[in-house]
């Protein structure tokens, strides 16, 4: 970022006011970059730092965009293993260094000049305002790249495995599966109890899709909205992934709809 090194006018802030570092630093913390990015950039325009006014809404937006993309794409099994809070406490310290190196020394100045601070109902109000719409642009942005139509059920020539304690079986791609692969699959869905000898005309499918090991399993209508189906397909992903680090697995869960159409959701 260039820096502005044009002495401070008091009287070019008018009734603007500014913003402290723990402000600046909750602001970052609650509302991530995008606050940040909003308080820092008030600051630069009260101390007359028009230059570093507008790149900081430059950079602040593309970091925000950026930020909120890759955490949008990044497998859910990657993303469960990263601490919950990190995507607010990543822009503190940033925030809190750009505040102490380039807008300390002349807010300290426009103290003596009886400059007032922000409110911190407006810290709190704007910063979960910017917290808003980043949750918004991340919705938005998956629901443009979530494909409408997965894909046909693949066709090919099914080999069967069939699970001891369970009796259910596994069809699987022998052209790109080993039946080892097929029944280490089986055995997990056993250890969770989705193969279990109650309910053993149960099966799945398991071949390769883009590279991934892809586990296909059918469920009745409304399945797909059960959100501890969900999660405990996700758990057993994870562990999955965990012991067999270099394949990369996921599920592809599908029901029939009564017009015959299939409702599909991946789990990756």
């Amino acid at each position: 970022m260039e820096i502005n090194s044009t002495p401070i006018n008091p009287s070019a802030s008018g009734e603007r006011k500014v913003y402290s570092e723990r402000a600046i630093s909750f602001s970052a913390l609650w509302g991530g970059p995008l606050a940040a990015t909003y308080f820092l950039a008030t600051n630069f325009q009260t101390i007359g730092k028009e230059n570093e006014y507008k790149w900081t809404w430059v950079i602040g937006i593309c970091i925000t965009l950026i930020a909120v993309t890759i955490l949008a794409i990044i497998p859910e099994s990657i993303s469960q293993k990263l601490p919950s809070q990190l995507f607010h406490f990543l822009w503190v310290i940033p925030a809190y260094l750009i505040f102490k190196k380039y807008q300390h020394s002349d807010i300290e100045k426009l103290n003596e000049t009886g400059i007032k601070y922000g409110s911190w109902w407006k810290v709190i109000g704007y910063s979960t305002l910017a917290l808003g719409i980043t949750f918004i642009y991340g919705f938005v942005f998956l629901f443009i790249i979530e494909p409408d139509d997965l894909g046909a059920i693949p066709d090919f020539v099914r080999s069967e495995v069939k699970m001891e304690y369970s009796k259910c079986s596994i069809f699987y791609d022998s052209t790109t599966i080993s039946q080892v692969d097929a029944k280490v699959v089986g055995s997990f869905l056993e250890e969770y109890g989705y193969f279990r000898p109650d309910r053993n005309t149960l099966n799945a499918l398991v071949y390769r899709e883009d590279n991934d090991v892809t586990i296909l399993i059918a469920y009745p209508l409304n399945a797909l909205n059960d959100s501890r189906l969900i999660n405990e397909f996700k758990r057993i992903l994870v562990k999955i992934e965990t012991l067999y680090p270099d394949k990369s697995y996921r599920f592809r869960l599908v029901e029939a709809t009564t017009q015959g159409e299939l409702n599909q959701k991946i789990i990756e």
